[in-house]
């Protein structure tokens, strides 16, 4: 994930940010240079100078959280993992990222397949249901849209959108 600072923060909060994600610190950038630059961003962070306009807005993924407890049920969610079989014919979506808010169920930008690509592994499990259109290869690295369904020991993605993103899971 890249991750766009654009103003003054301690040194302590950009280095947690680098054990994480590709980071970027340019407090110089002007506001008139952020609506051509953000495009390139998975997120960014700001404080009170720095304004986020309807251009910039426009311009990237918005992603909410909910806090430090997990999304719950019924989310529009996009997930990145290794696609995978289950018991009983099931797909499974294995060492899977944690589910973020997906702005759009269907629409896939190649912006957003090149940035999913990027995405590491996590150590999430979700069974695949309803998986629409032409099969996808097991064992690639594939991103997943759909509607959350949390239950106990068995959290699902009903799935509207299943693209590869690599051909391995590395």
């Amino acid at each position: 994930m890249k991750v766009l600072v654009k103003e003054k923060i301690a040194d302590t909060g950009v280095a947690l940010l680098r054990e994480r994600f590709d980071v970027d610190v340019l407090t110089d950038m002007t506001q008139d240079e952020l609506p051509d630059a953000i495009g390139g961003y998975d997120a960014i962070v700001i404080r009170s100078a720095t304004k986020l306009t309807a251009d910039v807005i426009g311009r990237v993924q918005l992603v909410g959280t909910d806090g430090p407890k997990p999304l719950p049920s019924m989310t529009a969610v996009r997930v990145v993992g290794c696609l995978t079989s289950g018991p009983n014919d099931t797909l499974m979506l294995t060492q899977a990222s944690e589910p973020v808010r997906s702005r759009s169920l269907n629409e896939t930008t190649p912006e957003e397949l090149q940035r999913s690509a990027a995405w590491p592994l996590g150590a999430q499990k979700f069974r695949l249901q309803n998986v629409p259109g032409p099969a996808v290869t097991k064992g690639h690295k594939v991103q997943a849209k759909g509607v959350l369904i949390r239950q106990y020991m068995n959290d699902r993605i009903n799935v509207t959108s299943l693209e590869t993103v690599a051909s391995t899971c590395q």
